[in-house]
């Protein structure tokens, strides 16, 4: 049955099949306790039984598509001819000869020749499968190769460039970090980061929040509301020049003039 691929979605010739079977090996052990005739009648009448049944099945697997029922199928057709014509002959309706008297032999081997050519088809067609599969298989096989390739060089390329990066802040420093001093031998110099640090310190304590305040000004400031709730305003002139400005909120404004290179504080109670 597998050879004609019957299997259990072919719910009738597979079970009948397997009926067929058990009923074969049913027979084998009852022949020890019943009469030899009995049995070969019944061995008969289930061998032709048996022969319909490997028709019907090899038209049925034909008209399916299965590849080995073109074999099969005139196998079984050249077996049930060859039966026919030894019975016709045994009966004498057919004249004996060489060829009547042996044809259920000769049946016999044309079917097991044309079924070995059906099995070395079979055999071939599972090798070319297997082989397709390689294929497939090798093929994604050297795609995640390439993949993996290409995935190492992008992450080598990105390395590079960070570690080029890292050289560069090494060699110049942060370009955006303001040092509060700078050490040369034993001069210490106090830059404006310095007073800005000083000021927040002395004057916004911790738990103060920042708020919103205009970008549109030329000094750098931000401004804080302390957990006491008075506004301080921080305000940096790092130019080399003198800056008048404004500062306020709605209860008032106020001017002021920022020296080059300062830093204030204004705080509103």
């Amino acid at each position: 049955m597998e050879f004609l691929q019957i299997t259990r979605k072919r719910k009738f010739l597979y079970w009948f099949g397997m009926g067929l079977v058990i009923f074969f090996a049913l027979l084998l052990v009852a022949s020890f306790f019943i009469p030899y005739g009995l049995t070969v009648v019944i061995a008969q009448t289930t061998s032709l039984v048996e022969c319909t049944y490997s028709f019907l099945a090899g038209v049925m697997s034909l008209r399916s598509k299965v590849f080995n029922a073109r074999f099969f199928l005139p196998a079984w057709i050249l077996f049930i001819i060859s039966l026919f014509i030894f019975i016709l002959t045994d009966q004498n309706v057919l004249p004996s000869n060489f060829f009547n008297s042996h044809s259920l032999f000769i049946g016999h081997m044309a079917e097991l020749l044309l079924i070995s050519f059906a099995l070395a088809d079979r055999i071939n067609q599972l090798k070319k499968e297997n082989e397709t599969k390689q294929k497939q298989i090798i093929f994604q096989l050297e795609e995640n190769e390439k993949i993996q390739l290409k995935a190492n060089r992008e992450l080598e390329q990105k390395v590079k460039e960070r570690t080029s990066e890292l050289d560069v802040y090494k060699r110049q420093g942060c370009t955006e970090c303001k040092g509060a001093l700078t050490i040369s031998g034993n001069d210490i110099k106090k830059n404006v980061s310095y007073y800005i640090i000083a000021h927040i310190s002395k004057f916004v304590p911790a738990g103060s929040r920042v708020l919103f305040t205009p970008s549109d000004s030329s000094l750098l400031h931000i401004a804080f509301i302390t957990p006491s709730h008075r506004k301080v305003l921080l305000v940096c002139n790092e130019s080399d020049a003198e800056i008048k400005a404004n500062a306020g909120d709605v209860s008032g404004k106020i001017s002021f003039t920022m020296p080059p290179k300062s830093v204030a504080s204004f705080i509103w109670p």
